[in-house]
Order: C-alpha cells, then structure tokens, then sequence
C-alpha cells in the first residue's frame, strides 16, 4: 500500500492526493496542512521549483 510522503502512514491509493509533477502522494490531512497541493496540484517542492524557473526566465 503507498505512503503519505509527509506522515509516512500508508493509505489506500483513492485516499491519496499525488503532485502532478514529480508524482508524490500525500493524504489529506497532510494536504491540508500544505494546501498548495491542493489549490495548485504540484507539491511545495515542485511550487518552488517552478518559482525559481520563473524568476530566473523573468515570466512571473
């Protein structure tokens, strides 16, 4: 059974929320806790990722 990336706990796949980038699965308290898995589908990792993409690009 997967694991919550954040807590460790493991839940059935349909209870877990994955970031659309790098696929880490997440359960929904600790989405809840971070909602930028939830408002923006990635993870915070991957948020900030794209954040530095688009200050060095200069597209923000």
């Amino acid at each position: 059974m997967p694991r919550c990336s954040v807590c460790g706990e493991e839940f059935p796949e349909w209870q877990l929320i994955r970031c659309g980038d790098c696929g880490k699965a997440y359960c929904r308290k600790c989405a809840e806790e971070d909602p930028t898995i939830l408002v923006l589908g990635v993870c915070p990792d991957c948020e900030e990722a794209h954040e530095a993409e688009e200050d060095y690009w200069d597209w923000g």
